[in-house]
């Protein structure tokens, strides 16, 4: 059962303390945009925000004593990774939010006449908010191209009169055509990594 709660751990503390929800959240409105979304690569978007998630948290890791400590199932070495961690989280979660999010919890705590705790699950809420915040903002940069790229399809096979033919059938090669030609996983990747910076 110890491992299992490990395992638990390791998950809890790639989904909150990484960048791992921004840049899957990136890469999956990629796939719809791209079309690729009935396609079973679903896997290779989540193993491609993996390595991208490790290449960012790297210098973090680095200063934990590697990933094995991480994903380490004792609560020691959790709350060293927290606190280890805290500076990374508040330099990429957003200032208000954070101020916003204390000031709520403070009155949950009047309301259940509790006692002070620690700043880290408002810490940890602001950061994630602010991921999925900035990973559905790089979303909408990556969507627009190939909405406009679908809309011009659809108008040029209703102006021909092809309606037999699903638009999607067309637009999938020009949208392909289109990322490989300006290095889209190349760009993409450094736009998500240049976040971190």
């Amino acid at each position: 059962m110890e491992s299992f709660a490990g395992y638990i751990n390791a998950f809890l503390a790639v989904l909150l303390l990484t960048c791992f929800v921004k840049v899957l959240l990136s890469l999956s409105i990629l796939r719809i945009g791209l079309g690729l979304n009935t396609a079973g690569i679903g896997l290779v978007f989540v193993a491609l925000s993996l390595a991208l998630s490790y290449l960012v948290m790297q210098p973090q890791l680095t200063q934990l004593g590697g990933l094995q400590s991480m994903l380490s199932p004792s609560a020691e070495k959790s709350s060293e990774v927290q606190e280890k961690l805290k500076p990374f989280l508040e330099r990429h979660s957003d200032a208000e939010l954070r101020s916003r999010l204390q000031g709520m919890q403070s009155r949950l705590q009047e309301s259940a006449s509790a006692a002070r705790t620690d700043d880290m699950p408002v810490l940890v809420t602001s950061f994630l908010l602010t991921e999925l915040k900035e990973g559905l903002e790089l979303g909408i940069l990556i969507l627009i191209p190939f909405l406009v790229i679908d809309l011009l399809v659809s108008n040029v096979l209703v102006l021909l009169g092809v309606t037999s033919l699903s638009p999607e059938v067309i637009s999938l090669p020009c949208k392909l055509l289109l990322f490989f030609a300006i290095d889209g996983w190349s760009m993409i990747a450094q736009k998500l990594i240049n976040g971190y910076i």
